[in-house]
């Protein structure tokens, strides 16, 4: 009788203990909560590891989540507020959606882009569809125009630009892929994106290092004779919690274009795929003709 009695005892005192034991082991087996929460520093550099545009030969162990190569979607919406004391005031409105690719070694980035530049002042809206080219190692852009056509260039040709111009035209993905060159980057949080865990940043950017999809910006602060573009844009990064990739970039701006007038800038960058053996080949310099406007 007294050995049941103390048997119940320890039974009770015990079970407790136990089945705390149990629970703890079944959290380690299935991973438990996540011990370390990176910082957004921590974050930026696992991601520059897999994506580094000035020097794709430094990741880290060189591993799968390394990129070599990219295909993107985008879109930006440009709303500016002209005034010059030649042209008097105006209002132009630009979209531009496009389907992109991109290779790091060399790095060039291929855009097939559709834009419309809509203002009070004309009957319609003026389109324009063109392919460009960027290689960065040569500072040069390449485009191909049909539709609304700038003045003196024929529909189908490849033309010559500057790397400013094609810039301008939001050609040049260094502003959304470069994170050398965010500032004051911070961790929103934890979030979800298509059913993928992701860590959503913020961060800055200074515009005169230039602004994709600007029809008045360029790769360095001036613009024109007597203009320069100022302000800041924020930027939205998503990257994958399990290996850093980007997935998705929202950016917003407002810039100031001295002599010009001032401008909000709106758009989304959404990563499709990476390293699918995408080449990018210039266009042959003999069906190549400068542009000049």
């Amino acid at each position: 009788m007294i050995d049941s009695v103390l048997r119940r005892r320890l039974v009770g005192l015990l079970l407790p203990v136990f089945l705390l034991g149990v629970l703890c082991l079944a959290a380690c087996s299935l991973g438990g909560p996540q011990s370390h929460v990176p910082t957004a520093a921590e974050i930026l550099q696992r991601a520059t590891n897999v994506l580094n545009v000035n020097n794709p030969t430094s990741a880290q162990g060189a591993n799968s989540a390394t990129v070599q190569d990219l295909t993107y979607t985008m879109k930006l919406t440009v709303n500016m507020n002209m005034s010059d004391s030649a042209l008097g005031a105006q209002k132009l409105n630009e979209t531009m959606t496009a389907k992109g690719e991109e290779t790091l070694k060399p790095r060039r980035a291929q855009m097939d882009m559709t834009m419309a530049l809509a203002d009070a002042a004309l009957p319609q809206a003026v389109n324009l569809t063109d392919t460009v080219i960027v290689d960065y190692a040569s500072q040069t852009g390449y485009i191909k125009m049909s539709g609304g056509m700038l003045p003196g260039a024929d529909s189908g040709k490849w033309y010559k630009m500057s790397f400013a111009s094609v810039g301008g035209l939001g050609a040049d993905t260094s502003m959304y892929v470069d994170y050398s060159k965010l500032k004051d980057a911070k961790l929103i949080g934890s979030e979800t994106i298509n059913g993928v865990a992701v860590w959503h940043l913020r961060a800055k950017e200074d515009l005169n290092q230039a602004v994709p999809g600007s029809a008045l910006a360029g790769s360095g602060s001036t613009t024109g004779a007597n203009s320069s573009v100022s302000g800041t844009a924020t930027l939205d990064y998503y990257f994958r919690q399990d290996n850093y990739r980007p997935v998705k970039i929202v950016m917003a701006s407002n810039e100031t274009m001295s002599g010009l007038g001032t401008a909000t800038t709106t758009g989304e960058m959404d990563f499709t795929a990476f390293n699918t053996g995408v080449s990018i080949a210039l266009p042959p310099a003999s069906e190549v003709s400068p542009l000049q406007f």
